[in-house]
């Protein structure tokens, strides 16, 4: 469900997404670390969304996933793609503050 919302249309639904996605992987890590994996790749779609407080969310969700859940949980494929496209995403979000 998440993943949906999360690439939903509406700027207000991905940025509630994102908290709910981050309240999971607090709250029940042991089993939200299973999920992580799928949400990344939507997580990344929102890093260049045209709303900065979108983008923020997502980069924000990336680092709380991968804190919570570990890095060792994702591919190395999704390690490298999330830890580079949260970088340049966070970059870009604080160059337009």
């Amino acid at each position: 469900m998440l993943q949906r919302t999360i690439v939903d249309a509406f700027p207000d639904v991905k940025k509630s997404s994102c908290t709910c996605a981050s309240l999971l992987a607090r709250t029940v890590p042991e089993h939200f670390h299973v999920q992580s994996d799928n949400l990344i790749s939507p997580l990344l779609i929102n890093i260049s969304h045209q709303h900065y407080k979108v983008r923020v969310a997502a980069v924000i969700t990336i680092g709380k996933l991968l804190r919570m859940t570990g890095l060792s949980r994702l591919s190395d494929q999704g390690r490298m793609v999330a830890m580079s496209y949260a970088i340049i995403g966070l970059r870009t979000t604080l160059y337009t503050l």
